[in-house]
């Protein structure tokens, strides 16, 4: 067993070594606004970490250089999961994040209803992420859809995914059915448990309050064997060549046998340690008040230190040779190693606290369909970052200012289709469609027939076309390009009078079907826009309502600034609303209620005078189309000071609700409505 920490100048371990060298071999140092707690991950070359300044951060592994950051609305402790390029990680503001690796565009997110401060991790197209409202979520990676949620009665829920089981931790450890939610098992021990689990060769790994390092059979919930440390632990075990780490939040760094739990040695030095990592011959482990130390696996002895200011709760991570580690001082810190490999401890490779490209789940596949899609919902070029107090305003030390999608990228841009050739007009198509009336002496029925029907693909093409179904105007299109290159094969050579003249019809269509494939890309990046746009404007009403005014702050600007996307498309092309582009409305929060007495944001007399004047439900509420947007018997009521300014402006956007699952934009007018409607939100939920 390990024993207690008191010792006197003849313990058992009084004759290691410890070298005292304090090396400096920082790479390079990647400032935030505030205290990081995350651990960091680092997948195809950047270093993904969170911060308390509420934002996630995409660093280059070799420069230290801000690839992007994505803004939420509260703290970023939970430690991001990367799968086939995309990021998923929580925040204190309560919700769950998918977004793109590559980019920073929000991908889709998801409600728990509280904290996000825990790890998560993504296994069997499943994201397992707990929350303080005491459940463990099961979300689709796909759609960010719930699946199902286990009630643990806990406030620290951090999932560790072992063949198909979930293993949580939190006053006790439960194994829960992946795909279920089913509960599994249960092991009960005193004093809580509050870091999360580590699994390897069907041994669960974990510390409980009561001071213990267990070891518990995966697929029973037996216990095998119990470490006493003498000491708290705050810290994640992990397992590496048949030893097992943990640090305590006294200073002392325990390893264990994994089959035995017999202790092999203890490394102290008097401070609170972070989860540690292997790899090679080395335990890389962090110290609260600033040094991170590696230690040699097989003796506890010290190798070197280096100094990195105040740890805090973030545990490093070791990718081909170098040391990444957030610290209290807000900052994420590249430190050589001088080893060769990446860490390969239990920890790491099940991803419970950062990982990297070889992590267990790194092979899954996502693809995230458009309609999940929320595009670049946070970004925008107008708008700056803040870190530290100072506005980020250009790519000066390694910062860039937050940027959105761009629209206008050469594959998808609206004016570069207008250097192409524009869909021509049915005339001007009809006349560049060959005759079939001239004289066919050297060829047969045959090219009359595919010339006819290349024509016949062509009408085709037009009509659907003019009804927006691109789809079918594509497949048109095609055909009519083979017929007529069939008919072309089979002229002879000397026919080049009909040679040209159907080569000119080739040219056209396929002028006309680049057209047509601009177009529908320029359509179907609009409805993403917009079915984007609503669901945040939808999103920030709620939250204004429900008193998240940051919330909605932050939702009216995404919403603003997708309006305005769009609108700068439908600006070079505006009978893309042709028909009317209608999007589906979901939005992951609902309102109490529809009755307008049954909200509590609206004062009761305030209620009393509305249901006077026939207002009673969010139905009888009239919206104005123009600004400044009071409905007019909310506005007689204010003048006649029976309503509060407050509730004037909860009203006004009450009038927006969607009491339907569906919106249509039909003109460029309604979706400039739209965006002055979303512009005048930001800035009354700015303004509270």
């Amino acid at each position: 067993m390990l024993g207690t920490l008191g010792h006197h100048d003849d313990w058992r371990y009084a004759g290691q070594t410890v070298d005292p060298e304090t090396r400096s071999n920082q790479r390079w140092v990647f400032e935030t606004g505030d205290s990081i707690q995350s651990s960091p991950t680092v997948v195809d070359g950047t270093a993904f970490i969170g911060s308390k300044d509420e934002h996630l951060y995409a660093v280059n592994v070799e420069t230290g250089d801000q690839q992007w950051a994505f803004e939420t609305d509260g703290w970023v402790n939970s430690s991001p999961a990367v799968v086939d390029g995309i990021d998923f990680f929580g925040s204190d503001d309560g919700y769950l994040y998918a977004v793109n690796a590559e980019t920073g565009d929000e991908q889709w997110f998801f409600n728990t209803g509280d904290l996000v401060r825990g790890s998560l991790t993504v296994a069997e197209k499943t994201v397992f992420v707990g929350s303080a409202d005491q459940n463990l979520y099961a979300v689709d990676v796909k759609t960010g859809k719930q699946q199902w949620q286990f009630k643990a009665n806990v406030v620290s829920i951090l999932p560790v995914v072992a063949d198909s089981t979930v293993f949580i931790t939190g006053g006790s450890l439960y194994a829960v059915d992946a795909e279920t939610g089913d509960q599994q098992w249960q092991f009960v021990t005193t004093g809580g448990v509050h870091s999360s689990p580590t699994v390897r060769d069907g041994t669960v790994f974990f510390v409980s309050g009561n001071e213990t390092l267990y070891a518990v059979d995966a697929e029973t919930g037996d216990e095998q064997w119990a470490a006493e440390t003498g000491a708290p632990i705050r810290s994640s075990p992990t397992v590496a060549d048949g030893t097992v780490f943990v640090g305590s939040a006294e200073g002392t760094l325990y390893a264990v046998d994994e089959e035995t739990g017999n202790q092999q040695w203890v490394f102290s030095i008097g401070d609170r340690l972070s989860s540690p990592t292997v790899v090679d011959d080395l335990v890389f482990v962090g110290s609260e008040t600033g040094n991170l130390y590696a230690v040699d696996t097989n003796t506890g002895a010290q190798q070197w230190s280096s100094p990195t200011a105040t740890m805090g709760l973030s545990s490093p991570i070791v990718v081909d040779g170098t040391i990444f580690v957030g610290s209290g001082d807000g900052n994420l810190y590249a430190i050589g190693s001088e080893v060769e490999g990446s860490s390969d401890d239990s920890r790491v490779l099940f991803g419970s606290l950062g990982h990297h490209d070889d992590w267990r789940y790194a092979n899954q596949s996502i693809t995230i369909p458009a309609s999940a899609s929320y595009l670049s919902t946070l970004r925008d070029n107008t708008e700056l970052l803040t870190v530290g107090g100072v506005g980020i305003v250009s790519a000066v030390g390694g910062t860039y200012v937050l940027h959105k999608r761009s629209q206008n990228s050469a594959e998808n841009s609206p004016d570069e289709s207008k250097t192409q050739s524009s869909p021509t007009s049915d005339s001007e198509t009809t006349q560049s469609v060959p005759s079939t009336e001239e004289s066919e002496t050297d060829g047969s029925a045959d090219i009359d027939t595919l010339r006819s029907e290349a024509e016949t693909a062509v009408d085709t093409a037009i009509s659907a076309r003019k009804t927006a179904n691109y789809t079918e105007a594509v497949d048109a299109y095609n055909k009519a390009l083979t017929q007529y290159q069939a008919a072309l094969k089979q002229l002879d050579t000397g026919s080049t009078e009909r040679r040209t003249t159907i080569e000119t019809a080739i040219d056209s269509v396929r002028t006309d079907l680049e057209a047509i494939k601009a177009r529908s890309k320029q359509r179907d990046t609009l409805i993403e826009l917009l079915d984007a746009a609503e669901q945040s404007f939808q999103v920030a009403i709620v939250a204004y309502v429900q008193g998240s005014q940051t919330l909605a702050r932050i939702r009216f600007r995404q919403a603003r600034n997708n309006f305005e996307e769009a609108m700068a498309i439908l600006e070079e092309s505006d009978d893309l609303l042709t028909p009317t582009v209608e999007v589906s409305v979901q939005p992951d929060r609902e309102l109490a209620s529809t009755t307008l007495s049954a909200l509590p944001v609206i004062p009761k007399l305030e209620t009393e005078a509305l249901a006077d004047a026939g207002v009673e439900t969010l139905g009888d509420l009239e919206s104005s189309t123009e600004s400044p947007w009071t409905p007019p018997t909310v506005e007689t009521l204010a003048t006649n000071g029976m309503l509060n300014a407050e509730a004037v402006t909860t009203l006004t956007f009450l009038s927006w609700w969607n009491t339907t699952d569906n919106y249509e934009f039909d003109t460029l007018s309604t979706v400039s409505r739209r965006r002055d409607q979303a512009d005048y939100g930001f800035t009354q939920s700015s303004n509270s």
